[in-house]
């Protein structure tokens, strides 16, 4: 398993995403942590998708330390909405508290081991949602839009062999198997599907 091999001598192994961590982890964090190194807040923030642990002493020191930050409710409550706080988009909570906990620890970020698909819905179920208005269904409240046009791309460099081995998909409103296989197969990109497929 490439993955494995690649954690070396090391315990505990997480990947980066390239989203840029103070945009994501809201400012209080920082601030009750103790965190100023400009190097930690402007690093590609940690994903908490793929984790792994190999049991020792010192990994499960790790993971009591991010627990114990995710059981303290003023640093993991996501921002309110409307609330907007400098550089900070959104706060992602428990992903949030492993990134800044593994860069405060030293741990090495790998690349991201998964491919994530764009896909687009084939089916909207508006005639649904029109029922639910007329009935007088109560919508429940949109979460504000994130503003993605002012997410920041870290640089990132990382000596890992491997290839891409994780494949994450989200197939949402799909009601066929023609939309499920299309989308994986925009996803993918058509001539890894055919690969993949045949």
């Amino acid at each position: 398993m490439p993955l494995i091999s690649s954690m070396g001598d090391s315990d505990v192994w997480v990947s980066n995403i390239s989203l840029i961590e103070e945009q994501w982890t809201k400012p209080q964090v920082f601030d009750e942590l103790g965190i100023t190194d400009e190097g930690i807040k402007c690093s590609g923030q940690v994903q908490s998708g793929f984790v792994l642990v190999r049991k020792s002493e010192k990994s499960v020191a790790f993971v009591r330390e991010w627990l114990s930050l995710c059981v303290r409710p003023e640093l993991i409550k996501p921002l309110e909405p409307g609330e907007y706080k400098g550089e900070c988009l959104e706060h992602r909570e428990d992903q949030s508290m492993l990134s800044v906990l593994s860069k405060m620890r030293g741990i090495k970020a790998h690349k991201n081991p998964s491919i994530m698909p764009t896909y687009y819905p084939v089916f909207v179920p508006k005639l649904k949602l029109f029922i639910k208005k007329l009935i007088g269904w109560r919508m429940p409240p949109k979460r504000p839009q994130i503003p993605w046009n002012k997410a920041k791309i870290a640089q990132q460099v990382y000596d890992d062999t491997y290839s891409p081995c994780i494949y994450l998909h989200r197939i949402r409103r799909a009601k066929s198997v023609i939309s499920v296989a299309y989308q994986i197969m925009r996803g993918m990109g058509f001539k890894a599907a055919v690969k993949r497929f045949l």
